[in-house]
Formats: structure tokens, C-alpha cells, sequence
């Protein structure tokens, strides 16, 4: 009796799992619901075992809906991550020329809102969890003024490139405010990550998050020379940001500047560098000295009195 219930169990999996697959072959790759529908066809390939098929799933999903949790799950939970990645990477630059296009306006559709692209931001996103710094800094971190950072990449790159510079193990207040940038930016959640997976989602989203971007990190390398040139570029980019507020009078970013500033003291003071954090917070009390109300930003990110 028990034999049969599995068959039977087994057959529905399979029905359903060959259902999913015609309906993924008669749907447009670029809508974005193809994506839930690889989804749900990737659990009842997981059902009956056959981890590749549910593989080949979630990189329908992101072909459909190019997002970072879309990403990180093929990323992290495929058997050959490598194998995957230049249909990947190809996915990703299809979609972010197909923001262009729109843009551009050589594309118009009724239902577009429905279908899939990567504007700058998501774009950069992504080339960051692919490695592709360089790239990345070209796109989207070229500011030359420290104000009308807002709707561009600058705040998420600085967040994202901190966390991966840390050397250290449990993350000090500055960078746990990197951390909540970066979870934002990518537009993560629990949720989303574990559709088209059997596991049962017991953690917050901002804590998968973190464990997964560690999970990443660790197989990230750079040399000390990449390295410096990005610590080089962080504290320029600092100075541009804070210098605009300040010259700005724009009181309401004086906590994000803080932020900034104390994580890339506790990045450094993680590499080696003594007092880092200390020495980066008075430099900037005395630079503006007059700003009381910057000091008390500052000091609730460690800066003593």
C-alpha cells in the first residue's frame, strides 16, 4: 500500500513537472511569469530527485526575471555553479540591453511592464556578484559630484565593495549599515530565494542574505593591488559625498555620511590598519569641526567625545 501511495506520488510529480516544461517552452522568455512557472516546476523536479532538471529550472527563472535572488540561487545551490555561469552572464547582458532599448525607445510592447530588463542599478548588482569590478566601476560608479547620488549606483557600490573588503568576522555597526544598504539594493527576501526550492525557510530575509553574501565572498579573490585601488577609490568617494553634504547644508544625510565613514575605518582597522576608525572619524570632526549635529551622527557610530 505504501509502495503504490509513492508511485502515485511520483507519477503526479512527474505530470505536473512535464506540464511545467510545455508551459515554459509555449511562453515568451522575456515574461516575466515564465519565472514563477520554472519555479514551481523546479520543486516537483526536486521531488523526484533530479536535481539537474531542477537546476536547469531556476536558470529559466532567471532568464525570465533576471534579479539578484534569482541569481543567488543558481549561484549557490547548483552542483557546477561554473557550468552555468556564461549562459548566465549572457542572460544579464540581453537584459540590460533591452532596458536600453526601451530607453531608446526601439521597443515598444503593451505589456512590458511584464517582461524582463535590467536597468543600471540591478545591472551593476550583478556584475558585482559576477566579479566584474572594472565593468561595474565604469557603469555605474563615475560620479564626479557629491550630491544626486540617490537614483544611481554609488551608494550600493560603496556598500557592497565594504562588505567584501572586510577582513573580519562578526560585522561592527558601521558595516551592519553596508549590510542593510546591500540588503535593500538587491531587493532580497526569504521568501522569493526559497520559491523553486523544497527547504523550509525558518530565517529573516536580512539574515539568509547575510549568509549567502558570505557564502559568495568566499569564493571571491582579489590581489593587494586590487584591493588598494578600491580602498584608494572608497575614501575619495567619501570625501566627494560628505564634502557635497556639507557644502549643501543637507542635514538629513549628515547619519548616511557617519555610516560611511565609520565602515571604511572598521574595513581598514580589519586589514591591519591600527586605530583606523578613530583616526578617519576625528579627521572629519575636525575638518567641520562646527557641526554638532554631524558629531552626534559620528559618535553613534563609535566615534568617542
Amino acid at each position: 500500500m505504501i509502495c503504490l501511495e509513492m508511485n502515485l506520488k511520483s507519477d503526479k510529480n512527474e505530470e505536473m513537472y512535464q506540464i511545467g516544461m510545455e508551459a515554459l517552452h509555449k511562453i515568451p522568455v522575456s515574461y516575466t511569469v515564465r519565472s514563477d512557472i520554472a519555479l514551481l516546476t523546479a520543486t516537483f523536479a526536486q521531488k523526484r530527485q533530479e536535481k539537474e532538471k531542477a537546476e536547469q529550472c531556476w536558470v529559466e527563472a532567471f532568464r525570465s526575471d533576471s534579479t539578484v535572488v534569482n541569481y543567488l540561487r543558481i549561484r549557490l545551490l547548483s552542483g557546477d555553479w561554473w557550468a552555468y555561469q556564461p549562459e548566465i552572464n549572457a542572460v544579464i547582458e540581453k537584459a540590460y540591453k533591452a532596458a536600453s532599448q526601451r530607453e531608446n525607445g526601439n521597443i515598444y510592447h503593451e505589456h512590458f511592464e511584464r517582461e524582463n530588463y535590467l536597468h543600471k542599478n540591478e545591472y551593476c548588482t550583478l556584475l558585482f556578484f559576477e566579479s566584474q569590478f572594472e565593468k561595474m566601476h565604469a557603469v555605474g560608479m563615475n560620479e564626479k559630484e557629491g550630491l544626486g547620488w540617490s537614483m544611481t549606483f554609488m551608494k550600493q557600490g560603496l556598500a557592497l565593495m565594504m562588505l567584501l573588503l572586510f577582513s573580519g568576522e562578526e560585522l561592527p555597526i558601521g558595516l551592519k549599515s553596508m549590510q542593510s544598504i546591500a540588503y535593500s539594493a538587491c531587493g532580497f527576501s526569504a521568501e522569493k530565494y526559497y520559491k523553486g526550492i523544497t527547504e523550509t525557510n525558518r530565517e529573516s530575509g536580512e539574515v539568509l542574505f547575510s549568509k549567502l553574501y558570505d557564502r559568495w565572498k568566499k569564493e571571491i579573490s582579489l590581489s593587494e593591488d586590487e584591493i588598494s585601488l578600491w580602498l584608494d577609490r572608497i575614501e575619495k568617494w567619501i570625501e566627494l559625498r560628505v564634502r557635497g553634504i556639507m557644502e549643501n547644508n543637507r542635514r538629513n544625510y549628515y547619519g548616511e555620511c557617519a555610516a560611511f565613514i565609520a565602515a571604511f575605518g572598521e574595513v581598514q582597522e580589519s586589514r591591519g590598519k591600527t586605530n583606523a576608525k578613530a583616526s578617519i572619524m576625528n579627521q572629519y570632526r575636525s575638518e567641520y569641526s562646527r557641526r554638532s549635529a554631524f558629531h552626534r551622527e559620528l559618535r553613534a557610530y563609535g566615534m568617542k567625545k
